[in-house]
Formats: C-alpha cells, structure tokens, sequence
C-alpha cells in the first residue's frame, strides 16, 4: 500500500530549469517529497515502511546525476542524500505524531539550574513550529553540502 501511494511523487523528479542552482533544486524536490508524505495520514510512517525501493530509482539516478553535474563525488551525493531524506523522513513523522499539548509546562525542570533548557521546553510546549523546523534543518545540511563542495 505505502509503494502504491507514494510511487508517483517520490519516483518522478524533473530536472532542473536553465540555470538553477543544484541547492535550490534539492531544496525544492525536498519540500515536494515532505508536502506528499504530509498529505497522506501516517505519511511518514507509511514511507518508512515501504517494500520496494526499484519505483524511486529513475528519481535517485536523476538526484545522483544532477548532484555529480554540480562536482560532487557519487558518494558524496548519496550521503547528502540520505541526510537529506532521514531529515525529511524524520521532521515528517515528528509533526505527524506531535502529541503535546500547547502550555504543557515545563516538565520539572529546575529553571534556576537549568535556566536555558527551561526556557526551550517552555518555548517547545508554546507550540512547535514544525515548518520552521523542517526549513532550519534543511538550510544547515544544503550549507553544509555547499562548504564540503567548495572544500575541493
């Protein structure tokens, strides 16, 4: 079932547009393959478990292409690939199963001593901002990958 619903979202991947920035791309096929896991409830948990990768090949081989045209190593590539689809995966399944309520407080948490961790519990009880998570996450490993890139 989890093959079948996302097999055209994660398997099709267009190239990108005259002059485009491989970063920009990875960024936006990221944010496509996060919004078709969202879409569907469990969507996270759903593509976690699916069977039979073969569906998602022409879309890694385009990934891995266009991630080598831009003078990464394939291995390179793979690597910041995975890295980036564990963080897609991840940050998808943790709004998907956020089950905190707003004002949860802040868990016993000696705010003398631990006045800075207080202080995020606090903030994360408030609400999580999951976009912005996602979107923060994102940022670091693409500048990431660019400073290992410019590194050669």
């Amino acid at each position: 079932m989890a093959d079948s619903m996302f097999e055209a979202e994660m398997a099709v991947l267009d190239r990108p547009g005259p002059g485009m920035d491989w970063a920009d791309w990875l960024v936006a096929r990221s944010r496509a393959v996060r919004r078709a896991m969202l879409s569907h409830r469990d969507g996270g948990r759903l593509r976690e478990h699916m069977h039979d990768p073969s569906g998602q090949w022409p879309g890694l081989e385009l990934l891995l292409q266009m991630m080598e045209e831009a003078g990464f190593t394939v291995e390179d590539a793979m690597s910041a690939i995975f890295a980036v689809g564990h963080h897609i995966l991840g940050s998808v399944i943790a709004q998907q199963e956020d089950q905190v309520p707003p004002g949860a407080g802040n868990a016993g948490i000696d705010a003398r001593r631990f006045p800075r961790v207080a202080r995020a519990v606090a903030l994360r009880a408030e609400g999580r901002d999951h976009d912005r998570e996602f979107e923060y996450g994102l940022a670091m490993l693409v500048a990431g990958c660019r400073a290992m890139l410019d590194r050669r």
